[in-house]
């Protein structure tokens, strides 16, 4: 198999040289990870890697639609890799273990910020020529709009909403001329790389080049497939064209909840002492808040910024901050000691979710799409018990 260069905290996707089809994790066939996938942004064939605590250069494997591990079972007296494991297991010995070695992934944006702090604007700086350069300040300009058109290897093309056209390379400046649809011109393709920070880099297929902002022969700060490696202007922020998002119709798959952490917790410890020779009545009221985490994410969709509203019910219903008061009244008997110990039980749970976006862009139109890329993250306490200890 083959895959682009995994990014630390991204999502990747891997794909086969043989069949040309994509890894892909199946809850049809109980979770078994097989080379079937057509789509490269399903959630399916999206995985996410973590490095492993004990052992360095190698890492954890997880699938991006449920938020299990890759891990080998036995299954008809074959091994299959499958994406079922609940915690990472770093015992290389145990039969269990999930660490893996390591390979990466791309990206997908719709207007580019360079290293000037400036957006990339469709500009005719020379001759006419649809150029593309660093000089708009304004996320709202028409002129820095792009569309992302995702090929079926990972790969983009890049449209531009001003030009109407899409970005080539000519002979090493990019601009936006292209009316080739069929993606067969390489320098008409890109292969993103996204790192933390929310930057990227873009390299042009058809030199291997690394597109940065340059200033030369006359242009200033112009899209030029220049560097073969990612220097400082060849690092590019990545913005959505997108004044706000809601996101709504939230169905959760609840057959695939993942839930770990499970610890209890003494949150509150109080002792009440009688030291007189008769029986006392005595009050001991013990008050604590916990706070419980709700986390709406997505492993496939854009995270770039954009700020999000999102409606949906709670799959632990609890408020944000909760006040609890745990009362216990009694008699303590003489010369003793009484001791109360409050206890709960925190854990998490992880469920993949599927929703509706929608969108508001800096034209004003109204953008509505169904995703399926979700992951819900609750920390929640229950289980809570008040222990009396004389």
């Amino acid at each position: 198999m083959s895959s682009s260069p995994l990014v630390t905290g991204g999502c990747f996707a891997l794909k086969s040289k043989i069949n040309g089809k994509y890894l892909r994790y199946s809850p049809e066939k109980e979770k078994i990870l097989e080379v079937s996938g057509e789509d490269v942004l399903s959630p399916y064939t999206r995985f996410c890697a973590e490095p492993s605590k004990e052992h360095d250069g190698h890492i954890h494997i997880r699938c991006c639609y449920n938020n299990k591990y890759w891990v080998a079972r036995e299954v008809d007296q074959q091994w299959c890799l499958m994406g079922d494991a609940n915690e990472p297991q770093e015992d290389l010995s145990d039969p269990s273990c999930t660490v893996l070695r390591h390979e990466p992934s791309s990206v997908h944006v719709d207007d580019v910020k360079g290293d000037n702090g400036m957006y990339l604007s469709a500009r005719k700086v020379e001759h006419g020529l649809n150029y593309l350069q660093f000089s708009a300040n304004d996320i709202a300009d028409p002129t820095v709009r792009n569309i992302i058109h995702t090929n079926s290897d990972g790969t983009i093309r890049i449209y531009s909403s001003h030009y109407g056209k899409f970005w080539r390379r000519s002979p090493n400046w990019i601009w936006g001329d292209s009316d080739d649809t069929t993606g067969r011109d390489r320098d008409t393709v890109f292969r993103a790389h996204l790192f933390e920070g929310g930057k990227c880099a873009l390299q042009n297929l058809g030199n291997n080049n690394y597109c940065k902002r340059l200033t030369t022969e006359g242009k200033t700060s112009c899209l030029n497939a220049a560097v073969p490696t990612i220097t400082r202007e060849a690092q590019l922020e990545l913005h959505e064209t997108v004044l706000s998002r809601r996101i709504y119709d939230v169905e959760y798959h609840l057959k695939d909840v993942k839930t770990h952490g499970l610890k209890p917790r003494t949150y509150y410890n109080k002792t009440i002492a009688n030291n007189t020779s008769r029986p006392h009545k005595n009050t001991l009221t013990i008050s604590y808040s916990v706070t419980t985490e709700r986390r709406w994410d997505s492993n496939v969709s854009w995270k770039l910024g954009v700020t999000t509203t999102i409606t949906a019910g709670v799959p632990e219903i609890a408020d944000a901050s909760v006040e609890i008061s745990s009362e216990f009244s009694g008699e303590t008997q003489s010369q003793t000691e009484q001791q109360s110990n409050e206890e709960e039980i925190e854990g998490i749970c992880e469920i993949p979710f599927s929703y509706t976006q929608e969108d508001i862009l800096t034209t004003g139109e109204k953008v509505a799409m169904t995703m399926h890329d979700g992951i819900y993250r609750g920390v929640n306490s229950y289980g809570f018990e008040t222990q009396i200890t004389e």
